[in-house]
């Protein structure tokens, strides 16, 4: 990583306690971090990297995935609660969730060669 630049994971969390600001208390930055991994993770399984590709590629392939990363955390983030539902009512208000695989329908496979 060039100096004076931050991580991917630690841009996110930046970029999330900012976006959540009003929602989050000091406890929550472990959760956050946790989710961040784990939308992270996701990317790169999905973009199924060729043995080939170094650490330095990945980072500069995951950051144009950014958006994507930062969707998946926020939707986890407003599922907490109700895991596992597609919906949900309650008091009048009804809500509908996107299925998770669904939050990285943008990512596409790296294609490979036989």
């Amino acid at each position: 990583m060039e100096e004076g630049t931050i991580s991917l994971d630690a841009e996110l969390l930046e970029d999330i306690s900012t976006y959540l600001e009003d929602e989050i208390s000091l406890g929550d930055e472990k959760l956050l971090k946790l989710l961040i991994k784990l939308a992270i993770k996701n990317v790169r399984k999905y973009r199924n990297y060729p043995d080939t590709y170094t650490e330095e590629m990945i980072s500069g392939d995951m950051q144009k995935h950014y958006g994507i990363i930062f969707s998946a955390v926020r939707n986890a983030w407003n599922k907490q609660g109700v895991e596992g539902e597609k919906s949900h009512s309650e008091n009048g208000m009804s809500a509908s969730f996107i299925d998770e695989p669904e939050w990285y329908s943008g990512v596409i496979p790296i294609a490979r060669l036989l």
